[in-house]
């Protein structure tokens, strides 16, 4: 019998087969990356590097760093976490070696929220090897005057900007709180992306009391 074709493409990367690996634990263990490449993974997305971390390296470094970073380090930064505060150049790292031993595409994962200095770290990921970024961007906005849409283009403004930083392609993790998510999604296509993600289904817990036992849902 002839094996079905799953040749397919996401973000303008051909991939051998549509499964994506999203980002978990198993992804920052190159080994493991490998085993799901043989399994048929057609493309791998690594756990978040948090623009806290990048900052914080940044500042050790004595590199220049805008005072809104620099903000978002000091609250933000939590050196007790190491599984989720990664040195940037231990990322840049594991972008090599998993895209050394894993031959299908690596795309690698990005968190913040400020137009700083920060995103240069996007060059630093597509030198290491990454064939493409996802990136979670967040606008912090604590004026209550603000309109959705001074918030939206402010996200957009930070799309563009990480996208200008590479030539590979960019998704974007696409929140469920905006108004209006297809105008949205147009504008961020518009301003560079090259694919949206339906993000951030939280778990709820609920307590069943005809079985007195805690119960997940998802929305």
């Amino acid at each position: 019998m002839t094996p079905p074709n799953l040749v397919t493409s996401f973000m303008g990367l051909p991939l051998n087969s549509p499964i994506i690996i999203g980002a978990c634990d198993l992804n920052r263990n190159p080994e493991q990356v490998r085993e799901l490449a043989l399994a048929g993974a057609g493309a791998v997305v690594l756990p978040s590097l948090f623009e806290e971390s990048v900052v914080h390296a940044m500042r050790l470094r004595n590199e220049p760093t805008q005072s809104a970073e620099e903000y978002l380090d000091d609250v933000g930064y939590d050196d007790s976490n190491p599984a989720i505060m990664t040195d940037p150049t231990e990322y840049c790292d594991t972008v090599a070696q998993v895209k050394r031993v894993t031959g299908i595409p690596v795309i690698a994962s990005l968190n913040g929220c400020t137009r700083g200095n920060w995103m240069k770290i996007a060059q630093d990921l597509e030198e290491a090897g990454a064939d493409g970024l996802e990136v979670m961007l967040e606008a912090q906005w604590l004026d209550p005057a603000a309109t959705a849409d001074e918030v939206e283009q402010a996200l957009l403004d930070e799309i563009s900007d990480m996208c200008d930083q590479v030539s590979i392609p960019v998704a974007v993790k696409l929140l469920p709180y905006h108004t209006n998510m297809a105008n949205f999604s147009w504008r961020a296509v518009e301003a560079g992306a090259s694919a949206m993600i339906a993000f951030a289904a939280e778990p709820r817990w609920h307590m069943r009391f005809d079985h007195l036992h805690p119960t997940m849902t998802w929305e």
